[in-house]
């Protein structure tokens, strides 16, 4: 979870990460998972939030380097 600070500083809001989010979705779910099986799903959605995590950067570093040329 992160805590974002508001400008005022008087307000705190506290949001939860896709990640997070996309964990309480499963839990939800009541698969009735065993351990073994939560494990490899943990490592499924890591997977995927490390692939998305990267290809963002990708994109931004992209962005970056063609205005930084200009």
């Amino acid at each position: 979870l992160k805590t974002l600070i508001m400008s005022n500083l008087t307000e705190t809001k506290t949001e939860k990460s896709n990640l997070t989010l996309a964990f309480e979705q499963v839990e939800n779910l009541k698969l009735n998972l065993t351990l073994e099986q939560k494990i490899l799903l943990n490592d499924v959605l890591y997977t995927l939030a490390t692939e998305q995590f990267s290809k963002g950067l990708n994109t931004a570093n992209e962005i970056h380097k063609k205005y930084d040329n200009l």
